[in-house]
């Protein structure tokens, strides 16, 4: 049976508080779906400094490579996909549909009590062997 993928941005929270939304979702594995990691304005979730919070947690991180290393690490562990803005995003919800469509469950964390699921994408055209989305 495929476990859960959860989504999140961490917008602006604390470290504590990402930690805890963290732990309220059992997940074992943090993958960072953000194009530039370091983040002047939130330091706590830079690459350097939200890796180390991470192990000190127990969490793995892994950087975002390709859909396949996605694919390859949500059969056996509770992942979530890491953006920075809290609403979903272009990126990540062309991450979640792709997911989605290959009979995965995502559900969008609003609070450490609150996932919702993920529906793809009203501008997501799906045909099974890849997701496309045209221009508006």
């Amino acid at each position: 049976m495929k476990k859960p993928i959860f989504t999140l941005g961490h917008s602006n929270l604390s470290s504590k508080d990402f930690l805890q939304i963290l732990h309220a979702f059992h997940v074992d594995v943090v993958i960072d779906i953000r194009k530039v990691t370091q983040v002047k304005s939130q330091p706590q979730f830079g690459k350097t400094r939200i890796k180390q919070s991470l192990k000190r947690a127990k969490i793995d991180y892994v950087q975002f490579d390709t859909l396949e290393n996605i694919l390859d690490l949500v059969h056996d562990k509770t992942v979530v996909l890491l953006s920075a803005e809290s609403v979903p995003e272009a990126h990540r919800n062309m991450i979640a549909d792709f997911l989605v469509d290959h009979g995965f469950q995502v559900f969008e964390i609003s609070n450490e009590k609150l996932a919702r699921p993920y529906k793809i994408s009203d501008s997501a055209e799906i045909d099974h062997s890849e997701n496309t989305y045209p221009a508006h």
